[in-house]
C-alpha cells in the first residue's frame, strides 16, 4: 500500500482578516499550574516574553523554612520549555517580590527581587541575569542598591536599548520612603552606570509602590508611584527619564485627575508599537457609592506627559473591592491593551481575577469584563498580565491561587487570544474508486467560526501532489472536492492524509484531517453471514449461504473460496463446495466440543481481481437438551394398585440434532434428587413409569425427568406431580366462637360431624393455638370427646376482652389433616348497682352508729365475690370517728361528733378484676339546738345592799352541756359592780343608785354554733326611809340637767336642719339623723368621743370633772355626728321604737333610760320653729364632781 502525505493549506493574510472588534476567549480549558507541586505558598508572579511565543515566569515560594525565587520557561499556551529553576543564590531567611524583563535582542532576561538581611539592614534589592534559551545564569547574583540603610524593597526592572537595563525600588533612606533607581550596562557582566538616583523630586512624606515601562520607541522610560506629599490623600505621580543617560525628562507630573480620595497601586505600560503613548492604571473609590475601590486608567503622550483624553473607569462591577492591578499592551501594532485585577467576592467566593481588553486609539472596550480563574471557590490574587508581541495577538495572565483541594498556593496561568474557529464534528474518512467519479463536500457543521457573527473561509492548494492534483479539484466556495478517478489498478490501496484548515474573521485558524483511500469497486456485502454451530454425533451438518449475500457491480459473476480467517485450511471434517456455496461436515469426537472456527468466505470479481471477504463463526457445541413440553400431573388410587405413565416422545428436544430422533437417554428421580420409591419403576427406553402395588398412605410425590445427550449434556429437570388419592378430611360444619366468663367453669364440645373423612376413616383430633403454640394453661382439650374446658375456675383477669384463636386438627390414618379455627372470648361479669343506698340521719347525742349496706345493693352476673371499700365523695378518707368494715359492709361509730356533721359517702363494690360499681349516700349527724323553756324572772333588789341572783338551770334545755354569758341588752359589758358566775348562773354586786338594767343572757352549747338568748330586768329601788334622799334628789337633778342640755342641743340641730331644708324646697320635712350618745361615765373616766361637730366636746377626756365646751354655730352647713340619730316628725308627740339593733329608748318624761334589748330610739318632738340661732354654750358638770360614785347610764 502506498501512503502519501498531502496538506490542503489555507493561504490567508492575517492582517487583512483581523478585526479589531473580535472578542477574546480563554485558550485553556482549565487553570494551568506553572510551579511544581513541592513548592508551597507560591506568590507574586512576574513574567516577560522571550523568543517567539516563549515566556519566562518568576515567583516567590516557600521551600522548607525559607522563601526563594523560582522560575520556568514556557511556550504559549502552556508548553514547558525549561523546567523550574531557582533564581537566587543567597538562600537565607527569605527572597520575595520578583520582577523580570527581557533584553531587546531576546538573548537574556534580568530578574530582580528583595532579600531580607542579605545587605545587613532590613530588605535589600538583588538581581541575576539569565540566558533566555536555557535559563542558565549569566554571571553572579549582584546587589542593586548602594545605600543599605533601612529597607530597599519592591523592585521593578525594565530593559533598555543598547544592552542596558534599569531597576527602580522603594527605599527607606531617611525617615520617609522614596523611589530610587540604578542603571546597568551589559548582561554578561552587568556594570552600574552612574550612581543610584532618586526618582521622585518631592520628598515629603512617603513615596511608594513604583512601576516602570519603556516608552518613546525605547528612548525613554517612565516611572510611576503613589505619594502622600500633598493633601490628606495619596495620589499617583510619574517621571520620565532618558533611556541612555538616566537623566530626567520633563518634570514630575500628577497622573490622576480626581483627588477627593486616595489613588494608589499604579501600574504603567507603553502603548502603540513605537511607544508614543503610555497608560497608567490605579485604584480609587472616589466615584463608588458602595465605598469600594474601582480601577481607573489615564493615557499620556510620551513626549510631554500631556494627558490623552480623560481618566476612565476600567472595571464595570461596582459592588466589590478591587486590588493588585496589572496593565500591558499587546498586538502587532500595540493597538490594544489589557488590565487585570483582583476582585473580592465577585466570582461568588473570596477573591477572583478579572480582566478587560481595550483599544489603544480610543480607549473603547473590546467585549465585556471577563473572569480569568476557573477555580472560583478559593482565594485567587496578585495577577500579572503579559502581552506576546507576535502575529498571534496572544496574552497571558498569571496569578497566585489556592488549589482546588487543599490549602497550598500555586502559580496559575490562563492564555487568551482572539476567538478561534473550532472543529465541531471531525471529518469522516473517505474512499474513491478507480474509474469512478468522486465528489465529497465537507459538511457545514464540521467547523464553527467561534462566535456568532463571524464567518470562516476555505482555500486549498493541490499543486504539492501532482498525481492527486491531476484529477482532483477543491472548490472553496462550497468546500467541495470532485474529480474522475483514473482506471489504474496500480493505485488501488493508495491513501492520502488530507489536513483541512479554516480561518475566521479574526485571523485565527483551526485544522482537521481525514484519510482519502483509492480503491476499486469491490463486491459488496448484501447480507451478513450468521454464526453457525455443529454438534458431535449429529448427522451431516449442511450450511449454504444465500446467493445474494455478495453483490458484484453490473451483476458480474463472482468466484468463491473459503478458508479459516487466520489463513489456514478448513478443518478436515468440514468441506466447502463453491459452486453451490455449501458447507458439509460431520463430527464424531466429543472432545471438539467448545472449539470455535472463524470461517472466511471470499467473493472475487474479474476486474483487477477485486474481492471482498466476510467471515462467520462456527462453534462445536454440545447443547443441553431442552424441555419442549411439561410432563403432566398423575393420580392413582391405592385400591386399584396398578399405575402406568408414559410421557410424550417430544417432551424433550436436542438442539444439536435436526432429525426427529433426539438421540437422548432419560433419568427419573424425586425432585430433590432422591431415588424413586421401591414400589415405582422407570424404563428409560420407552419413557414409562410403572407400579403394580401402591401403598395405602402414599404421600404426594414430586418427580423429575432429565434428558442426556451423547456427550453427557443434561437438560433442566422436567417436573411433574404424583398425587395420592387418599383425600384429606373435610369440614362439614364450622366451629362456633365461645364466650367464657371470669369466675366460671366453662366447656365446649364440638359436634361429631364437624369433620368428615371421604374414606370413612376414624379421625383423631388435636388442638393448639393458631400461632402454633400450646393451648394456654387455663384451657384443657380432651381428644377423645373433642371437648374444651377450663382448667378449674377462670381467675386470670388479664384474659378479659382478649380473643384466643384456637385451631382444631382432624387427621385420618394417613395423617391427612384438616383444620379450622374458632375463638374463645374471656369476658368479665362487671359489678353493677342494683338499688341505691338511702341517706341516713342520726343525732349527735346517740351513743353509737351501726349501719350495714343493704344486701343486694351491688350484684354481678358471675360467681365471683365482691369486695367493698368506701371514701368520701370528694375522694378523701372517712373521718376518724367513722369506721367501715368491708367484710360485712357495715359502718360503725361509737364517738359521734357532738356538734354534728354531714358526709357524702361513696361505697365501691369491686370484683377480683378490679371492675367496680359505686353509689353515694348522705350520712347526717345532727346537733339539737338549746331551747328556752322557762323565761328568767325579773329581779328587784334595794340599792346599797349586796345582792345575789341565780336563774334556774332548767331555764334552758339542751342535749349537752351549756355555757352561759351575760351582758347589757345594748351588747355592752356588765358594769364593774355586777359580777356574773357562768358556772352557777349567779349575778352579784351592790348598786348605789336606783335604776333598771336589762340583762342579756346567752346560752350556748359546746359547738359554738347553736345559741339561745333571753333578757330580764334588774330593778334597783330605794329602801323606804333611806338617808340618801338628798343625794337621790341631787342625782335626779343631775340627770334632769343632762336631759335638758341634750334637749337644747337637739333644738339647735333641728334649727340647722330647717335652715338647710329651705334651700331645697319649702315645706319639705327636715330630717337630721344623730345617733344617741351613750353617756356612760364611771370612776375610770372612760374616753368616749362625743363629738358634736368641729368643737363640741364634753371635756377633753369625757371627764365630768372638767369643763366641756359646746360650740354651736349656725353658719356650719353640716353636723358631723356619728353617734346620735334624731328624727323630726311634725304633729306627732310620742316616742316610737324604730328597731335598729334594739338599742334602748330614752324616755324624757320618766327621766330614766329604758334599755330594751335590740332597740334603738327615735326621739320625736312636735315642734314648729322658724328661727336662726347662734349659740355659744359652756356646759359645766362640776356640780356632780363631788359624788362618791359616778352615775351609770345604761
Amino acid at each position: 500500500m502506498n501512503i502519501k502525505g498531502l496538506q490542503i493549506i489555507v493561504f490567508l493574510s492575517l492582517v487583512l482578516f483581523v478585526r479589531l472588534d473580535c472578542d477574546f476567549e480563554k485558550y485553556l480549558d482549565a487553570d494551568h499550574e506553572v510551579n511544581v507541586r513541592w513548592n508551597e505558598y507560591a506568590a507574586t508572579p512576574a513574567s516577560s516574553q522571550l523568543k517567539g511565543e516563549q515566556f519566562v515566569v518568576l515567583w516567590s515560594s516557600l521551600s522548607g523554612t525559607t522563601t526563594n525565587i523560582y522560575g520556568a520557561i514556557l511556550e504559549f499556551p502552556n508548553g514547558l520549555i525549561v523546567e523550574q529553576f531557582q533564581a537566587n543564590t543567597y538562600t537565607q531567611i527569605g527572597q520575595t517580590y520578583p520582577s523580570v524583563d527581557t533584553s531587546k535582542d531576546l538573548s537574556y532576561f534580568v530578574v530582580t527581587w528583595q532579600s531580607l538581611q542579605q545587605d545587613g539592614d532590613g530588605y535589600g534589592v538583588y538581581a541575576q541575569v539569565f540566558n533566555s534559551t536555557d535559563a542558565s545564569k549569566v554571571g553572579l547574583e549582584f546587589q542593586v542598591h548602594t545605600n543599605t540603610a533601612g529597607d530597599q524593597e519592591f523592585p521593578k526592572v525594565v530593559c533598555l536599548p543598547g544592552n542596558r537595563f534599569v531597576i527602580v525600588w522603594e527605599s527607606e533612606h531617611s525617615s520617609n520612603f522614596d523611589i530610587y533607581g540604578q542603571m546597568f550596562e551589559g548582561y554578561e557582566n552587568a556594570t552600574k552606570v552612574g550612581s543610584e538616583f532618586q526618582v521622585n523630586s518631592e520628598a515629603s512624606n512617603d513615596q511608594m509602590a513604583p512601576s516602570v515601562a519603556l516608552i518613546s520607541n525605547g528612548d525613554e522610560f517612565v516611572v510611576v508611584w503613589d505619594s502622600l506629599h500633598t493633601g490628606s490623600y495619596r495620589n499617583v505621580y510619574g517621571q520620565r527619564f532618558d533611556g541612555y543617560t538616566g537623566a530626567t525628562t520633563g518634570t514630575e507630573f500628577l497622573v490622576n485627575t480626581e483627588r477627593s480620595y486616595s489613588q494608589y497601586g499604579a501600574s504603567v505600560a507603553s502603548m502603540l508599537s513605537t511607544g508614543q503613548q503610555f497608560a497608567v492604571a490605579w485604584k480609587s473609590k472616589h466615584d463608588n457609592a458602595n465605598n469600594v475601590h474601582d480601577i481607573y486608567c489615564q493615557f499620556f503622550n510620551s513626549a510631554d506627559n500631556s494627558k490623552v483624553g480623560s481618566e476612565f473607569r476600567v472595571s464595570t462591577d461596582l459592588a466589590h473591592d478591587k486590588d493588585y492591578i496589572s496593565i500591558s499592551s499587546y498586538g502587532m501594532q500595540g493597538d490594544r491593551f489589557a488590565v487585570a485585577w483582583m476582585s473580592d467576592g465577585q466570582d461568588g467566593s473570596d477573591e477572583g481575577i478579572y480582566t478587560q481588553f481595550f483599544r489603544s486609539d480610543d480607549h473603547s472596550r473590546i467585549g465585556s469584563e471577563l473572569l480569568v480563574n476557573g477555580i472560583t471557590d478559593r482565594y485567587q490574587k496578585q495577577p500579572n498580565v503579559l502581552a506576546l508581541d507576535s502575529s498571534s495577538d496572544h496574552f497571558l495572565i498569571l496569578w497566585s491561587g489556592i488549589e482546588q483541594i487543599g490549602t497550598k498556593y500555586f502559580i496559575y496561568e490562563q492564555a487568551f487570544g482572539p476567538i478561534r474557529p473550532k472543529v465541531a464534528n471531525p471529518i469522516d474518512d473517505q474512499t474513491c474508486h478507480v474509474s469512478k467519479y468522486f465528489q465529497f463536500e465537507i459538511p457545514d457543521d464540521s467547523f464553527s467560526a467561534g462566535d456568532e457573527g463571524l464567518t470562516i473561509t476555505y482555500e486549498a492548494n493541490l499543486e504539492s501532489h501532482p498525481e492527486l492534483d491531476a484529477w482532483l479539484d477543491f472548490h472553496p466556495s462550497n468546500h467541495t472536492f470532485n474529480g474522475n478517478v483514473p482506471f489504474d489498478c496500480s493505485i488501488i490501496g493508495d491513501q492520502y492524509l488530507l489536513e483541512i484548515t479554516v480561518t475566521n474573521d479574526c485571523g485565527k485558524t483551526v485544522t482537521d484531517s481525514f484519510t482519502l483511500t483509492i480503491d476499486g469497486e469491490r463486491p459488496t456485502l448484501n447480507r451478513a453471514l450468521p454464526d453457525q454451530s455443529e454438534a458431535p454425533y449429529d448427522e451431516n451438518w449442511v450450511y449454504r449461504f444465500s446467493e445474494d449475500t455478495f453483490l458484484a457491480p453490473d451483476n458480474e459473476n463472482l468466484v468463491y473460496s473459503s478458508r479459516q480467517q487466520d489463513g489456514s485450511d478448513l478443518p478436515p471434517w468440514l468441506s466447502f463446495f463453491p459452486e453451490n456455496r455449501t458447507y458439509i461436515g460431520a463430527i464424531d469426537d466429543c472432545q471438539l466440543v467448545g472449539n470455535k472456527y472463524e470461517i472466511e468466505i471470499t467473493a472475487t470479481r474479474g476486474m483487477c481481481n477485486l474481492s471482498l471477504s466476510e467471515s462467520y463463526q462456527l462453534t462445536i457445541a454440545n447443547s443441553e437438551p431442552v424441555i419442549r413440553y411439561d410432563l403432566t400431573k398423575q393420580t392413582s388410587s391405592p385400591t386399584s394398585h396398578y399405575w402406568r405413565y408414559t410421557f410424550n416422545f417430544y417432551a424433550f428436544r436436542n438442539p444439536d440434532r435436526s432429525s426427529n430422533d433426539p438421540g437422548l437417554r432419560y433419568e427419573a428421580t424425586k425432585s430433590n434428587g432422591e431415588p424413586l420409591p421401591d414400589w415405582m419403576d422407570f424404563f428409560s427406553n420407552n419413557k414409562t413409569f410403572y407400579s403394580d402395588e401402591i401403598p395405602w398412605c402414599t404421600q404426594d410425590l414430586d418427580l423429575q425427568v432429565v434428558a442426556i445427550n451423547f456427550c453427557g449434556s443434561q437438560s433442566d429437570p422436567n417436573y411433574f406431580n404424583f398425587e395420592s388419592i387418599n383425600e384429606i378430611p373435610t369440614i362439614d360444619s364450622n366451629l362456633e366462637n365461645q364466650f367464657w366468663y371470669i369466675g366460671d367453669s366453662s366447656s365446649y364440645r364440638f359436634p361429631d360431624d364437624t369433620f368428615q373423612d371421604p374414606e370413612y376413616e376414624e379421625l383423631s383430633y388435636a388442638s393448639e393455638q393458631e400461632n402454633g403454640s400450646d393451648l394456654p394453661p387455663w384451657m384443657l382439650f380432651d381428644e377423645e370427646t373433642h371437648t374444651f374446658e377450663t382448667n378449674g375456675t377462670l381467675t386470670d383477669c388479664s384474659l378479659i376482652n382478649k380473643s384466643n384463636r384456637i385451631s382444631v386438627y382432624a387427621s385420618d390414618s394417613c395423617n391427612n389433616t384438616q383444620s379450622q379455627t374458632f375463638k374463645i372470648y374471656v369476658i368479665n361479669h362487671n359489678p353493677y348497682l342494683n338499688k341505691t343506698i338511702d341517706d341516713q340521719v342520726i343525732g349527735s347525742h346517740e351513743e353509737q352508729l351501726v349501719y350495714e349496706v343493704p344486701p343486694g345493693t351491688f350484684l354481678t352476673n358471675g360467681h365471683e365475690p365482691l369486695s367493698y371499700s368506701c371514701r368520701l365523695a370528694n375522694g378523701s378518707s372517712l373521718p376518724d370517728w367513722l369506721d367501715f368494715h368491708s367484710h360485712n359492709k357495715t359502718f360503725t361509730s361509737f364517738d359521734l361528733p357532738a356538734c354534728g356533721e354531714s358526709l357524702t359517702i361513696q361505697v365501691i363494690a369491686q370484683d377480683g378484676c378490679m371492675k367496680s360499681a359505686s353509689d353515694t349516700f348522705m350520712l347526717n349527724v345532727s346537733n339539737t339546738a338549746p331551747e328556752l323553756v322557762k323565761p328568767i324572772a325579773n329581779f328587784e333588789t334595794p340599792i346599797e345592799e349586796h345582792f345575789e341572783y341565780s336563774f334556774p338551770y332548767d331555764s334552758f334545755e339542751d342535749d349537752g352541756h351549756l355555757s352561759y354569758s351575760a351582758e347589757l341588752a345594748n351588747r355592752k359589758p356588765l358594769p364593774d359592780w355586777i359580777k356574773f358566775d357562768p358556772d352557777t348562773t349567779t349575778f352579784s354586786g351592790i348598786s348605789y343608785y336606783t335604776r333598771t338594767l336589762v340583762i342579756y343572757v346567752r346560752a350556748e352549747d359546746n359547738c359554738n354554733a347553736n345559741v339561745v338568748t333571753t333578757t330580764f330586768e334588774m330593778i334597783f329601788e330605794e329602801n323606804e326611809g333611806s338617808e340618801k334622799d338628798d343625794d337621790s334628789s341631787s342625782t335626779g337633778a343631775i340627770v334632769g340637767s343632762l336631759i335638758s342640755v341634750a334637749f337644747v342641743f337637739l333644738i339647735f340641730v333641728f334649727i340647722l336642719s330647717k335652715k338647710k331644708a329651705k334651700s331645697r324646697s319649702a315645706g319639705n320635712l327636715a330630717q337630721v339623723e344623730l345617733e344617741m350618745v351613750d353617756l356612760d361615765t364611771d370612776t375610770t373616766n372612760k374616753n368616749t368621743n362625743n363629738d358634736f361637730g368641729t368643737n363640741n366636746d364634753f371635756g377633753t377626756n369625757n371627764d365630768f370633772n372638767q369643763p366641756s365646751n359646746t360650740n354651736m354655730n349656725n353658719n356650719q352647713n353640716d353636723i358631723q355626728n356619728n353617734y346620735m340619730n334624731y328624727n323630726y316628725i311634725p304633729n306627732q308627740n310620742q316616742f316610737q321604737n324604730n328597731d335598729f339593733n334594739q338599742q334602748p329608748i330614752i324616755d324624757q318624761n320618766n327621766t330614766r333610760f329604758d334599755t330594751n334589748t335590740n332597740q334603738q330610739p327615735n326621739m320625736n318632738m312636735n315642734m314648729d320653729m322658724n328661727m336662726d340661732m347662734n349659740m355659744n354654750t359652756n356646759m359645766n358638770f362640776n356640780s356632780i364632781n363631788n359624788l362618791d360614785q359616778p352615775p351609770e347610764y345604761d
